[in-house]
């Protein structure tokens, strides 16, 4: 779970404690449970980092792809020199048949992050997706060598997006 944007004063009780019962419920794996407790959150902090990157985690496990986009919007436009909000909204669009969109978002900001390789990594599933196989391989390549302690080889090898490219990673990592 996301917490604790730095920019950001301490959270008060009880919206502090709140926010600490949603994240227990989903290391339970209960999101049902983490939206109800969400439902409890103040109109004050609602707007917050934490508050906003927390929907999106227990939104985006229960499969609610608008609310996520929703939220993924809002993470935009407040940080919008913070990776998570353009990742989750990319991922939302994905989720939500939009891949060219989802596509298009995350690759108009890959100049900036580039220490971060979940970007490309996903640029890879969303061209995958196209049917771009040769571009889903440049970012997928690109992935691998940001690395940042992330194994794209074991996690595209069961990666359900790469499907039709899994053969040629296969040979990338036998090369």
């Amino acid at each position: 779970m996301k917490l604790n944007f730095p920019d950001e004063r301490p959270i008060p009780p009880p919206d502090r404690f709140i926010l600490s019962s949603v994240i227990g419920w989903m290391e339970l794996g209960n999101p049902v449970e983490a939206a109800d407790e969400l439902s409890r959150i103040s109109p004050e902090i609602a707007d917050r980092w934490e508050t906003l990157a927390i929907k999106w985690d227990v939104f985006a496990k229960l499969k609610r792809w608008p609310e996520c986009l929703t939220i993924a919007d809002r993470l935009v436009e407040k940080w919008p020199c913070e990776v998570t909000g353009w990742i989750d909204r990319s991922f939302s669009l994905h989720e939500l048949d939009r891949t060219r969109d989802a596509y298009d978002n995350l690759q108009a900001v890959t100049g900036r992050f580039e220490t971060i390789s979940t970007i490309p990594y996903n640029l890879a599933c969303y061209a995958c997706q196209l049917g771009d196989i040769a571009e889903a391989l440049k970012w997928f390549q690109k992935a691998r060598k940001v690395g940042d302690g992330q194994d794209w080889l074991k996690i595209a090898l069961n990666d359900p997006d790469l499907e039709p490219m899994r053969d040629a990673i296969l040979r990338l990592d036998a090369s």
